[in-house]
């Protein structure tokens, strides 16, 4: 599959597939897990799309997309988050510039924490060429400069 996320606002509709998934405790045949899949349509810059997952008898929560091209001036934006009433945890961020395949190499598992009652995964996208854009560009930049620095020692 050779899909590309848009370039530009006026293109619309790309679809991502999200599988969430997690293993309850203690399951003796893990590979008979049910998985759910939902795809987020993300139509032009700036329209933030939710996956959410309450919490259930699973110790985890398992994000994973597949992986899409990006656009030329285009990032997109993926982050998880942790919800316990109006409370909102950050757990992990990041920016694709490339791929999305940056961020989801492969699945990306979230332990519950006590207080947690649902995992939310917004994906975002962005005009690289915006005052925001030129920001997230230079976060990713950061990040991989430090994954380089930690793989290195």
């Amino acid at each position: 599959m050779n899909r590309i996320i848009p370039t530009s606002a006026l293109t619309t509709l790309i679809a991502l597939t999200f599988a969430a998934d997690a293993q309850a405790e203690g399951r003796k045949q893990p590979f008979r897990s049910k998985a759910r899949v939902q795809t987020v349509e993300l139509e032009g810059y700036g329209h933030v799309r939710e996956v959410m997952r309450e919490r259930g008898d699973s110790q985890s929560v398992r994000f994973q997309a597949e992986h899409v091209r990006i656009g030329r001036d285009t990032l997109v934006v993926f982050e998880v988050r942790a919800e316990s009433g109006e409370k909102h945890t950050p757990r992990w961020r990041c920016v694709a510039v490339e791929s999305t395949r940056e961020c989801f190499e492969g699945p990306r598992r979230f332990t519950w924490q006590p207080n947690d009652e649902r995992m939310v995964l917004s994906v975002v996208t962005e005009d690289r060429r915006s005052p925001m854009g030129a920001k997230l560009f230079a976060e990713a930049l950061r990040s991989r400069r430090s994954d380089e620095v930690a793989a290195g020692e």
